[in-house]
């Protein structure tokens, strides 16, 4: 087989961001794998509906549950059978695409099976999208970095949900945006020690959690609705990553690092998804009161 299996990125939730790169590619492929979990009431799917908002043939989408646990075992187990119907298919000719929210190579689980491809000697490509970071930066008007600043991924500690406070994160540019599972995304202008603090109202994340409660537990709600109860500040992602992280250890829910990025990014995309169709739809006001 001289083609290989694309892992194209979705961006961050906004259909309308997936690169045209990415968007072709998704209309030839023959099979579409896209992560999902399953609920109380059937299959949620993120990666899904933005497949759907853009038009692509419903047959060709594929489905492949993610177990939600820190024990990643049984997510393993998800990507082993999830490479194995891949190379199948792939064996028989098919275009294979796999998809990712957000970015495919940023922080993403989905590399494991990436990994397995290449042990396997099959040729892969992965296809570029917008993080969720990068598009929070446009929609709040924010430069992330500009002229001699410098942006660093640090690693410092992880977070711990059994713990009470958070790392101290070492700044060493003027812009620090530190990964999820070790550390926490904070944007401060400051080449300094900064401690970060448990700033988050307790009274909001309780509401969280009694509101998810009410409505059968985490794993019944959709991403749709635990974005509307999240309620979070697009512009403040260091702020919407205390209180997720926060609403996941008062629920007693225990994820790795991965499962931890993921999960607050499906839900963070949807909130930014819909600032950028609010934002859509104010512009349109706008113009029509200047009679455009």
């Amino acid at each position: 087989m001289n083609h290989p299996i694309h892992f194209v990125s979705l961006g961050p939730g906004d259909p309308e961001l997936i690169t045209l790169k990415g968007l072709n590619t998704l209309q030839k492929a023959d099979i579409i794998y896209c992560p999902a979990t399953q609920g109380k009431h059937g299959i949620i799917s993120r990666a899904t509906d933005i497949l759907k908002a853009i038009e692509v043939d419903e047959s060709l989408i594929h489905p492949f549950i993610l177990p939600m646990s820190k024990e990643r075992t049984d997510a393993l187990n998800a990507y082993n059978e999830l490479f194995l119907d891949a190379q199948a298919e792939y064996l028989k000719g098919k275009q294979i695409v796999i998809v990712a929210e957000g970015d495919a190579g940023f922080y993403s689980s989905i590399q494991y099976v990436y990994d397995k491809f290449e042990e396997a000697g099959i040729p892969v490509d992965r296809i570029a999208g917008i993080p969720a970071f990068i598009a929070a930066g446009a929609l709040a008007g924010i430069h992330i970095v500009k002229q001699e600043e410098q942006i660093n991924v640090a690693g410092k500690q992880q977070i711990d949900l059994e713990g009470t406070e958070m790392s101290k994160v070492h700044n060493l540019s003027d812009e620090n945006v530190t990964r999820m599972d070790e550390g926490i995304t904070d944007v401060t202008g400051k080449s300094e020690l900064v401690e970060h603090e448990e700033k988050e109202p307790v009274d909001k994340a309780g509401w969280i959690v009694r509101r998810i409660s009410e409505l059968g537990g985490y794993e019944n709600v959709s991403d749709s609705v635990k974005a509307d109860i999240f309620g979070f500040d697009i512009a403040d992602v260091s702020g919407s990553i205390r209180l997720f992280l926060d609403v996941m250890k008062k629920l007693g829910i225990k994820l790795d690092g991965d499962g931890l990025y993921e999960e607050f990014q499906r839900i963070y995309d949807e909130a930014a998804s819909r600032n950028v169709d609010k934002g859509k739809v104010e512009d349109k006001m706008r113009n029509r009161g200047r009679g455009r």
